[in-house]
């Protein structure tokens, strides 16, 4: 295929691949004219400009773009006018954003719904209504296309408006497995994004580079059944450093399925049981007391706003009574955490990353030979602060916190609740 506008951009973040996030904060950081940098000073300042480094990546580039032509896969970057304004604002955006299905929907008012993959019956039947009543007001409403509350959110979303689904994987990538009707009703009525090119098998590191994706799309996010380690509370947390409304739907105190959700609501979160909450905590319902003098919707009313209440006159479901969404769990749903916590089947350990010149920014090595490992810092007795750890490290904080997030995910640290960063809890 001819050279185009979408040539540079996908090299570059081919050549990123392996440290997406951190490599788009140095760009963002460092290069005054990016994203408009072209691509030979980009690498530059990546130092990724080793010999014949920029005509292997163009050639990368060729490679995937025609594979994505052929899938029906657009491509977007933060300096194409159809990049999401508000992801473009945080500080480590993707540097390609791939798309199946509808990009309108990434210019609409957002709002993403999270939650328990383990989810109950109930926690579903809460993602489903309330996700179909935002988008029956014309709100888009975003998900990590996950099993439970996630997979609840996106059809409740379809079943009255348009949903956004993020991922953690290649958009030609079946995962999870039992997706394909929800990823064909994504693609013909919503929109499917993922920042890993056409062909990224999914791994455990990609899905806190999703979360902080999904989060950097919305205006707020909505925490529905998180268990105290859940993963939608590192997109609750990154969503608060992006600046985006952080909200949580209340539910049973019994089996800790709802710690999270609610140490959210002790920590301030605005605590939602209808749409009506979600929309006056952003100022989207005029004539409220909260919502008034405060419209921070991109283009004010929500496009479905004709001066009626559409919400539901009640609170949201919290029992089965009110059966919206397919009944029972999936039929693949054996009640395990399908979020892979290590490597997935089949992976061998090895990059598949396209080959060639190292992807290894600055030079840097895993660990940062030569200097203390956070862990073994994070040993000694009381923790540390994110500023304490900024001082000892002399780190960048955004590389830092997203290094600290890998290792809470990963369950090598813990944060309590002053926000201090220690070592993980012996279970012995």
């Amino acid at each position: 295929m001819p050279d185009d506008d979408r040539l540079e951009p996908v090299a570059l973040a081919l050549a990123a691949a392996g440290q997406p996030a951190r490599a788009a904060a140095q760009l963002k950081r460092s290069l005054p004219t990016w994203p408009e940098t072209p691509l030979g000073p980009s690498l530059a300042c990546l130092r990724l400009d080793s010999g014949g480094s920029e005509a292997h990546w163009r050639a990368e580039a060729r490679r995937v773009l025609a594979r994505a032509d052929t899938l029906g896969v657009g491509v977007l970057w933060p300096g194409h006018a159809a990049y999401p304004p508000l992801l473009r604002t945080i500080p480590d955006p993707p540097l390609a954003l791939w798309t199946l299905g509808d990009q309108a929907c990434l210019a609409g008012p957002a709002v993403a719904v999270v939650g328990s993959r383990r989810a109950t019956r109930a926690g579903r039947d809460v993602a489903f209504a309330l996700a179909a009543d935002l988008a029956a007001l014309g709100v888009v409403v975003a998900s990590g296309f996950a099993q439970g509350v996630d997979a609840a959110a996106h059809r409740g979303a379809l079943s009255a408006g348009r949903s956004l689904a993020v991922l953690g994987c290649g958009l030609d990538v079946a995962y999870p497995r039992d997706h394909g009707d929800l990823r064909r009703d994504l693609a013909s009525r919503g929109l499917l994004v993922s920042e890993f090119a056409p062909g990224t098998p999914p791994r455990a590191h990609h899905f806190p580079l999703r979360n902080r994706a999904l989060s950097g799309v919305c205006h707020a996010v909505v925490v529905i059944e998180a268990a105290e380690r859940s993963g939608s509370l590192i997109t609750a947390r990154l969503a608060l450093e992006q600046g985006r409304e952080v909200m949580a739907v209340p539910g049973d105190v019994r089996g800790g399925a709802n710690a999270g959700g609610h140490a959210l609501l002790r920590d301030g979160a605005r605590l939602v049981e209808r749409a009506a909450d979600v929309l006056d905590e952003l100022g989207w319902i005029p004539g409220t007391d909260r919502g008034a003098g405060r419209d921070r919707s991109p283009s004010g009313p929500l496009p479905h706003d004709d001066g009626r209440d559409h919400c539901p006159s009640g609170p949201l479901p919290h029992d089965v009574g009110r059966d919206r969404c397919p009944s029972g769990p999936s039929r693949h749903d054996d009640g395990r955490d399908h979020c892979p916590s290590g490597p997935l089947p089949h992976d061998d350990g090895r990059d598949r990353c396209p080959s060639g010149p190292s992807r290894r920014l600055g030079g840097e090595v895993d660990g940062r030979l030569g200097e203390p490992s956070l862990p073994r810092i994070l040993r000694r007795e009381g923790g540390l602060t994110l500023d304490e750890l900024i001082q000892e490290t002399s780190r960048n904080p955004s590389e830092l916190l997203a290094e600290l997030l890998d290792l809470e995910l990963a369950g090598l640290l813990r944060r309590d609740v002053s926000g201090r960063f220690l070592p993980p809890e012996r279970k012995w």
